[in-house]
């Protein structure tokens, strides 16, 4: 994903802590975090994320004229998928204190 764009930790929904949370594109509900969530919140907003060259664009790209099962089959088997939530992952998944993130422009 370019690095203009982040995932952030939503802490909670009082006002006061939403404030805390960029203006943000995407918000996901974590029970549990899947690959699946995690790319259907960027492809879904890939009009507003410049992927250009990116492994999600050849992710956009390949599937976009596939059938839900043949797209669900397709990013089973690709190592970018893989790589990307690996990469969200390394943030401490043993801290985990959050059930939301948001899809947000990095700061």
């Amino acid at each position: 994903m370019p690095q203009a764009w982040a995932f952030c930790d939503v802490f909670g929904l009082d006002p006061e802590l939403l404030a805390m949370v960029p203006p943000a594109i995407a918000v996901i509900l974590l029970f549990p975090i899947t690959d699946t969530k995690l790319l259907h919140s960027v492809l879904n907003n890939a009009d507003l994320i410049p992927l250009a060259g990116t492994p999600l664009d050849r992710i956009l790209t390949t599937t976009k004229r596939m059938t839900a099962q043949e797209r669900a089959k397709a990013l089973k088997h690709n190592a970018n998928v893989a790589r990307v939530v690996r990469e969200f992952m390394q943030r401490d998944p043993d801290n985990l204190q959050f059930n939301l993130i948001a899809l947000a422009q990095a700061e």
